[in-house]
């Protein structure tokens, strides 16, 4: 069995079929191409009609109807386009018949009376009976009175017309050539291509490659294999993309995680409700963070601190309430002391008018010299 012709024979056939449309090798292949169900349609639609057009230009029309059939039977919309010639190219009206397909001549039995020779009109015999030839009509039977008759034109055989080879059937051997070879052009360069770009390792040069291709080739029908490898790329690449997100991410929490740490270490007591806060935003943003439960624990053990320094520092404040509160009293006390004992010495007889400033212990001098003493060591006036 022969196999189906390559796109580089195809296209090797086509340029030698230019130069030698009689070349049997290259006859060979179209004639292969041409019986190839695997071939796209439109390059084996083109091989049928190079196939079918040298049994035109030899005018073996009967043979060119028969592949010309098959060619629109199988490719009822591709075919016309393929053939891209009509009847006028290839028929003409008979100069013989003008297109008729039949001569008019007299009527020989009647010799163009339309008369019935045998009853002359009458209708009956002699013996007067109907007359068999005319059945009593009295017409000739041959043209029924119409006194010529018509005879199939020997030329056309009776057609009207007749094969006259046009110049553009010569022209659109040329032109089907030309463009079953750019087909097979197409087809190679599209192979060299698409291997080039689905053999790259860099799936984004893949992807930019694929898409280069697919847009080179808009209207091919074999396009499927290329689509769904661009998809693939296109689907690692956003895979690829989605890890990268997902990394930087997690670079991110961990980095905000880390300085919530960094915070905690550092951080003054009266900054403690900041850090808190700041963990809760944490948690609130990332509720699925992998770092939720030792945050919690962070923010447990910081509120506990800040409990512990807030209760301290209150128990402090306490007690230096207290003792500030103490030393008032004992300041206030002491100088109730004093007042009630200078009162209770200016209530003795013969005391009402003294001076208490001038009043002294037995054992002391008086306060102003005790006042001036002091003073005076000071000064630095006494050893």
């Amino acid at each position: 069995m022969q196999s189906a012709p390559t796109d580089t024979e195809i296209k090797d056939a086509c340029a030698t079929l230019s130069r030698n449309a009689k070349d049997t090798k290259a006859l060979g292949v179209i004639q292969a191409a041409a019986v190839e169900d695997a071939l796209p349609p439109a390059m084996r639609s083109r091989a049928m009609v190079l196939c079918a057009l040298p049994f035109l230009q030899q005018m073996n029309t009967n043979q060119f109807g028969r592949i010309t059939q098959v060619l629109l039977s199988t490719y009822p919309e591709e075919g016309p386009a393929a053939l891209g010639l009509t009847e006028s190219d290839w028929l003409a009206a008979c100069p013989s018949c003008n297109g008729v397909g039949a001569k008019v001549v007299a009527c020989p039995p009647c010799s163009g009376s339309g008369i019935c020779p045998t009853c002359q009109g009458m209708k009956k015999t002699s013996a007067g009976a109907v007359c068999p030839a005319c059945k009593g009509d009295g017409k000739c039977a041959r043209c029924e009175g119409t006194k010529e008759i018509r005879n199939a034109c020997l030329e056309c055989r009776g057609s009207g017309k007749v094969v006259v080879i046009s110049p553009n059937i010569a022209r659109r051997y040329e032109a089907v050539l030309s463009e079953l070879r750019a087909l097979a052009s197409e087809n190679i360069q599209f192979a060299e291509q698409s291997k080039k770009a689905l053999a790259m390792w860099n799936v984004l040069e893949r992807l930019a490659a694929l898409e280069e291709v697919i847009a080179a080739f808009p209207n091919r029908q074999d396009m499927g294999p290329l689509v769904k490898a661009r998809d693939v790329a296109q689907a690692e690449i956003d895979e690829k993309a989605a890890k990268e997100q997902v990394r930087a991410e997690q670079t991110r929490i961990r980095q905000e995680r880390d300085a919530l740490y960094a915070a905690a270490e550092k951080l003054p007591f009266s900054s403690v409700p900041v850090l808190v806060r700041q963990i809760d935003d944490f948690l609130a943003k990332y509720p699925q963070s992998e770092y939720r439960i030792e945050l919690e624990v962070l923010k447990s053990k910081q509120q506990t601190r800040h409990t512990v320094y807030t209760n301290v520092w209150r128990g402090l404040y306490i007690l230096g309430g207290l003792i500030a509160v103490l030393f008032v009293v004992q300041v206030v006390k002491d100088w109730i002391q004093r007042r009630t004992r200078k009162e209770s010495l200016l209530k003795i007889p013969g005391m009402e008018n003294m001076d208490a400033d001038e009043l002294t212990d037995p054992l002391s001098d008086s306060r102003k010299a005790a006042a001036a003493r002091e003073a005076d060591d000071d000064l630095g006036i006494y050893p």
